[in-house]
């Protein structure tokens, strides 16, 4: 995202926030087409898993600049599945 590159701090933890999420889609891929539980996995079925599972506290409306959709919580993500 555009906010990442503010300074070298900024954009050490983009680097490090991007790699997570990247490992999240990995597992959701893994278990979806991997261990055929859905072989027809799409990246916009991961993206909305990833969105339906985040952790979103009440005091903050979503999305909004600061969280985005709200903290990665990819058990929260597989929880969903259950439902």
């Amino acid at each position: 995202s555009k906010t990442c590159c503010l300074d070298s701090i900024s954009y050490f933890v983009c680097l490090i926030k991007h790699a997570i999420t990247a490992g999240a889609c990995a597992q959701i891929m893994q278990w979806a087409i991997v261990d055929q539980n859905n072989t027809v996995m799409s990246n916009t079925s991961i993206k909305n898993m990833l969105i339906r599972g985040t952790a979103k506290p009440e005091n903050r409306t979503y999305p909004n600049r600061e969280w985005g959709y709200g903290t990665l919580d990819v058990f929260g993500a597989f929880q969903n599945l259950r439902l």
